[in-house]
């Protein structure tokens, strides 16, 4: 690679992947019920947006330009009574658990998968009283990658935008996955060969050997900083379960490596990483 050349962003699961017939019905079922739950939507709020996610299928954004999602905490006529009757007057987020909730089949799930979530970021603006709320989907307290959920609330309650990256079928993945236990405590793949790997995909080369760590493998993700010629100070490495399509997970490294700026995904099973994210080209 040319010295100063910016590094690709790539995310190699929206590649079409081979499946048997009888999944792709299944697909398809998932989808007219998706699609119904969308034209719904857009007959409540006529000029509703909704963004696709290219891995999911599902909404991963949706807005409206004149019309907030629901009325006034987590009311309104895109919500029904029934649904409103689920849930208290002083529920936390009520906004976004009444829209997932009346909404389940365009999401693919409620209210529960925020249950599960780690809430990363819950900040009230204190001249406007917007509310902004970001969930982290994980699993055994090891993130999924890039699976956030974010909902942005008004002072009075009403959902304005939601936006989700969230697994739909967490339950299903999780069934998928062999050998769960024995893989988070021995993964396949060292953290330091994980690191070679990465640095290999742009264009560096060099052994484990030439790797110090600066500190221990911590917590379920095991995270780990390290240094080293090529790599720089601030590389990183942690475990992450990189989902491939709506209902499978694989456990992967997320390594952070500084050289230009490269943050990588790869596969726990083979060299090639899943997804490439150009942090910052001038690190």
């Amino acid at each position: 690679m040319a010295e100063g050349s910016p590094l690709a962003n790539f995310d190699r699961r929206a590649e079409p992947l081979s499946s048997s017939i009888s999944a792709n019905a299944k697909v398809g079922v998932v989808n007219l019920a998706r699609d119904n739950a969308a034209a719904n939507l857009r007959y409540l709020i006529a000029d509703v947006r909704i963004d696709s996610d290219p891995i999911f299928g599902g909404p991963k954004f949706i807005s409206s330009a004149r019309e907030f999602l629901t009325g006034p905490n987590g009311s309104g006529p895109t919500i029904s009574a029934a649904t409103e009757k689920l849930f208290s007057n002083n529920e936390l987020h009520r906004g976004v658990k009444t829209f997932l909730t009346e909404h389940r089949a365009l999401f693919g799930f409620g209210p529960e998968a925020l249950a599960t979530a780690k809430v990363n970021r819950d900040y009230v603006n204190g001249s406007s009283g917007f509310d902004t709320v970001v969930w982290q989907q994980q699993l055994e307290n090891v993130a999924v990658f890039e699976s956030v959920f974010q909902a942005h609330h008004t002072k009075n309650g009403e959902l304005i935008n939601v936006s989700s990256q969230f697994v739909p079928d967490l339950k299903t993945a999780v069934l998928n996955i062999s050998n769960r236990t024995t893989l988070l405590a021995s993964p396949p793949v060292s953290a330091h060969q994980a690191l070679v790997f990465a640095a290999q995909n742009i264009g560096e080369v060099f052994t484990t050997n030439q790797i110090d760590d600066l500190d221990t493998a911590s917590g379920a993700e095991k995270t780990q900083h390290f240094r080293g010629f090529p790599v720089l100070n601030n590389s990183s490495a942690c475990l992450t379960w990189l989902p491939v399509d709506a209902s499978t997970l694989r456990l992967c490294w997320n390594v952070e490596v500084a050289i230009r700026g490269a943050h990588q995904t790869g596969s726990q099973n083979d060299r090639s990483p899943r997804a490439q994210r150009n942090v910052s080209a001038n690190a």
